[in-house]
Parts: C-alpha cells; sequence; structure tokens
C-alpha cells in the first residue's frame, strides 16, 4: 500500500507542499519565539554537549563517539547559552 502511494505523484506533490509550508511557518516561529534549532548529527560527541544520549552505556567511557543520529533535537534561547530542552542523541563509535 505505501509502496503505491509514493509512486503515486499527486500524493507526492501534497507531500511536497505541506514540506514546503511547514518550512516556511518553521522558519518564522523561531524568529518570533527566539528560539534556535540545534543539529549536532555527524559532531564529535562530548560530555558537555547539550544532548542526552540514550545509548551512552553501551560505550567505555575513554571511546571516541560521534552523534549519528539526533532523535529530538536541541532547542535554545537565541543568541544565548541558554537551553529550553536538550536533544536527545544516539551516539556511534569514531571510525579510525
Amino acid at each position: 500500500m505505501i509502496q503505491r502511494l509514493v509512486g503515486d505523484a499527486k500524493f507526492q506533490r501534497k507531500i511536497f507542499k505541506q514540506v514546503v509550508r511547514f518550512d516556511k511557518y518553521f522558519l518564522a516561529a523561531t524568529e518570533i519565539f527566539s528560539v534556535e534549532v540545534l543539529d549536532f548529527t555527524r559532531e564529535e560527541f562530548e560530555t558537555g554537549l547539550p544532548i542526552m544520549p540514550i545509548n551512552l552505556s553501551d560505550f567505555a567511557a575513554d571511546e571516541n563517539l560521534i552523534v549519528e543520529a539526533m532523535l529530538e533535537p536541541t532547542i535554545k534561547v537565541a543568541d544565548s547559552a541558554e537551553i529550553v530542552k536538550c536533544g536527545a542523541a544516539v551516539l556511534r563509535r569514531k571510525v579510525k
């Protein structure tokens, strides 16, 4: 069923329009509320990052880690260091 919907040109146009509308209003809302949305994907993990890694216990304390994916973004006050909400992330070992 899903494959049929994805292949449907009308459905694709509808989804594309929704994404464009979301982008437009999302960017406007971040400016109105003076917040920034941070994404640490592919960045080296440090204990000071404002994220909650859900799989940190899978690794040793001395391992070099990278943020593989952000499940929830970090939200902070614009032009400030104040964190409104810490993001959630998945980590992985850094490839040498």
